[in-house]
């Protein structure tokens, strides 16, 4: 039986994990993602998607500029998801 060889190793396979792996993977690297239990079935479930620090925090920064770096990072987290859901 031949080994399977990789060069990274990625523990869990919710929303960080699985974009890590992507990433990784267009990157040309091999990578092994790992989960005991279904893919985006724990943490990743339980928050359905909602980016809810940035709704929250929105409400009271109309100038994402003068916005907290929390909201900045959010801000730019819903920028990236959104470019890349239409890769």
């Amino acid at each position: 039986m031949q080994q399977e060889r990789y060069d990274v190793l990625i523990v869990g396979a919710g929303v960080v994990g699985c974009s890590i792996a992507y990433h990784l993977g267009k990157l040309g690297l091999r990578v092994a993602l790992v989960e005991r239990g279904e893919v985006a079935g724990e943490a990743s479930l339980a928050g359905a998607g909602m980016l809810t620090a940035l709704a929250e925090a929105s409400e009271t920064h109309a100038d994402a500029e003068q916005a907290s770096p929390f909201l900045q990072l959010c801000l730019a987290g819903l920028h990236y998801y959104r470019d890349w859901i239409n890769t």
